[in-house]
């Protein structure tokens, strides 16, 4: 971080018998601004009664610059709040700065994708894979590709009635993406005929997610006979709601399926993702 000595501004204004404020002296004093790359000017206005013979800060405000705020907010995508913010002055101000000036404001959906973006991850990659670890990042992204959601881009939502297939997917996000055990969500597809709340908690058991975790079940109530006991245990969908590891994910497997597909498959290249 660059820290540049900057001049500050000091107006000592005296106030006459007409009530009209008039320039008495003008000096400039170093002030240390701390932003990286950012250049700006602050101003203090003293008042100086000569009736009392007292000085006193009227106010504190900041002389914006038209590059400074447009590298703020274009470049670095600080928001006309978080401006404000550093410059210890009103929002509005900021704005009807931007406004004069014609700095474009973004949409609000532009804002609503830079501050998600900017959002710190929920999870974390586990890095340098053992084989062992390959071979379940391999098994996990194969079942998200044959059995998962890519029509909800919210969240991962990976579902099965195997008990085996959701337990090795599990895994994959626990050991492999370290996911935050808070955000882990299960949702059960069962029948009238079926004890939904025995059925969350045996899966609660199985799968180390409390029931609290556990999303209110659909309960099918038009089955048809025939086909009681094709799913005893539900259908069971596991979901965690952040659009960035749904975005691995996809990447991850598309990593895999271009090697597979190019014929450039080797071990390693699951390490690599």
């Amino acid at each position: 971080m660059l820290t540049t000595e900057l001049p500050r501004r000091v107006f000592l204004m005296s106030r006459g018998k007409d009530s009209n404020l008039q320039p008495l002296l003008y000096k400039s004093i170093a002030q240390p601004l701390s932003y990286p790359g950012i250049r700006g000017l602050y101003q203090i206005d003293l008042i100086f009664d000569i009736d009392s013979k007292s000085a006193a800060i009227y106010h504190r405000s900041i002389m914006l610059d038209n590059r400074i705020v447009s590298r703020l907010y274009n470049k670095i995508g600080l928001s006309a709040n978080e401006i404000a913010h550093k410059y210890n002055i009103s929002v509005w101000r900021v704005i009807s700065f931007m406004r004069r000036n014609k700095i474009l404001r973004r949409k609000p959906y532009e804002t609503q994708k830079l501050q998600f973006e900017r959002k710190e991850l929920s999870f974390h990659k586990k890095e340098h894979l053992q084989k062992n670890d390959q071979k379940l990042l391999l098994s996990g992204l194969c079942l998200y590709w044959a059995e998962g959601s890519k029509a909800n881009k919210a969240a991962v939502d990976f579902a099965n009635c195997n008990e085996r297939m959701l337990l090795i997917f599990l895994k994959m996000l626990r050991e492999i993406y370290v996911v935050d055990e808070s955000r882990l969500r299960v949702y059960i597809y069962c029948f009238a005929n079926q004890n939904s709340e025995e059925l969350i908690k045996y899966w609660s058991l199985q799968l180390k997610i409390p029931p609290t975790q556990f999303s209110k079940p659909y309960i099918r109530k038009d089955f048809k006979i025939e086909k009681i006991g094709k799913m005893p245990l539900g259908l069971i969908h596991i979901r965690y709601y952040d659009q960035k590891l749904l975005r691995q994910i996809i990447s991850d497997i598309d990593i895999i399926a271009t090697s597979l597909l190019n014929r450039s498959w080797d071990g390693g290249v699951v390490n690599r993702i």
